[in-house]
This record gives structure tokens, sequence and C-alpha cells, in this order.
């Protein structure tokens, strides 16, 4: 699953397995980019054939992907992200699949951007205690007193 932040343009990883827990890919690359941008799902038998395929996963994971199928999530008309499945143990995806798919894609999607704002207001809230944690620093130690001579 990739849910976009808006902050910096970029689809990132919520679900993944192996080496990169946590990926970050452009809201206009690859597969998934292609989907979150197109609202289109995708459903593809040869990914490595297909111009909008990006190799960057396959060699982090070490893996070849062998069959692709990708939907938007999102809220009304507004995309919030995409659920990327890949690797079908027997055969390759079909249109049954994609529809199947894109119906736990909108029901996800309430929920995934909900847990998305959840995550960004903790980091925020993070750093601005670290942020006020050092304004408490530099005053407490004077360090401002040089700089405004």
């Amino acid at each position: 699953m990739y849910i976009y932040n808006p902050q910096c343009k970029l689809l990132a990883t919520k679900a993944i397995h192996g080496p990169a827990d946590r990926f970050f890919v452009e809201s206009q690359r690859g597969i998934v980019g292609f989907v979150f941008t197109s609202g289109e799902g995708v459903i593809l038998s040869k990914p490595d054939e297909d111009a909008r395929f990006d190799l960057t996963l396959d060699r982090l994971r070490k893996s070849a992907t062998r069959n692709i199928l990708c939907v938007p999530l999102q809220i009304g008309n507004k995309r919030v992200g995409c659920i990327e499945v890949a690797n079908k143990v027997n055969g390759n995806f079909m249109e049954q699949d994609l529809k199947l798919m894109s119906a736990v894609a909108r029901e996800l999607a309430v929920g995934a951007a909900a847990q998305f704002s959840k995550e960004v207001l903790a980091g925020l809230a993070k750093t601005k205690a670290a942020f006020e944690q050092r304004v408490k620093h530099i005053a407490n130690e004077n360090l401002l007193t040089p700089l405004l001579k």
C-alpha cells in the first residue's frame, strides 16, 4: 500500500516485506505513480516489458516482479494512494481480481488516510518538542548573548 504525502509529493509504502520496509516513490513514477495520477487500475502480466515499470524495488528486494495489479485508493474523487500487489501465486491477475481489489481499496482509503494523518501529526509533535527543547537550551545557556552584541 502506498499513501500520498502532499507536502513532499511522494507515495510512501505502508506495508511491504523485505529489505525495503519504508520505500518512497515520486507520485508520477512507476506503475503506482501512473495509477495514482490517472486514477485507473492496472493489470500487468509482464511488467518488465512496460515502459511505466520501475525496477528500483526489484533491485532492492533482489527479486523479479512477474505480474502486478495496482488500484488507486481514493475518497470520492480525491486520490490518497494506491494498493499494489505483485507475483500472484497461480497464474496472472484477471479482471475479477481488479474488481475485487478496487472494492477493497474503497474501504481501505478512509482508514489509510486517517492513519497517515495521525502519523504526520505525531511526527510534527515530536519535531515541535525537539525544537522547543533546543530553544530552551539556547536560552538557558545564554548562547544568544554573544550573537546579539
